[in-house]
């Protein structure tokens, strides 16, 4: 199977405008959190989930510095932002897909780099994530929600309804 080439991605505020074209985009890495247990008897650690998460981050970067964006940061405690990324990608046969990525984070502030005549003007960003839901082509790959109470729907299956339902959520 050859892989679904990435074409675009623009970013937009939770009023939908329009901040930039982002030239990179790292979404949240949802890894298990798992901790170690060693009893004795045992040679060796076991490894056991338990419903938790590594804690994610959006990282993202811009070809230049846009004002929309400077004035979209807000560091300050307890405050988080709506934030969209409609991305375009397309496969072997030339047919065009869509992502929509949308994120409640709170933004680190902007990475400037440094500034050097010539070259390009980037922005980065890494923002820690509150809720996460991703979209292919209208239909709903992933939602996933810090809590509480937490949410986890992947692939339209509730990877915690049940543990969700014991503790009467």
């Amino acid at each position: 199977m050859i892989p679904e080439i990435f074409v675009d991605v623009d970013l937009y505020s939770e009023e939908d405008s329009y901040i930039g074209t982002c030239e990179t985009l790292t979404p949240p890495k949802f890894i298990p959190k798992v901790h170690e247990l060693m009893g004795s008897g045992m040679l060796w650690q076991a490894k056991l989930a338990n419903f938790r998460f590594e804690e994610p981050e959006l990282e993202f970067e811009m070809n230049n510095k846009p004002v929309q964006f400077l004035r979209y940061t807000d560091i300050r405690p307890g405050q988080s932002r709506l934030f969209t990324a409609k991305c375009a990608t397309a496969d072997s046969d030339g047919t065009l897909h869509s992502w929509v990525h949308e994120y409640e984070v709170r933004f680190g502030g902007a990475d400037y780099g440094g500034l050097k005549s010539g070259d390009p003007s980037k922005t980065k960003s890494k923002s820690d994530v509150i809720w996460c839901k991703i979209t292919r082509d209208g239909v709903v790959e992933a939602d996933v929600r810090r809590g509480p109470p937490p949410k986890c729907i992947i692939g339209k299956v509730d990877m915690l309804a049940e543990l969700n339902k014991i503790m009467g959520r």
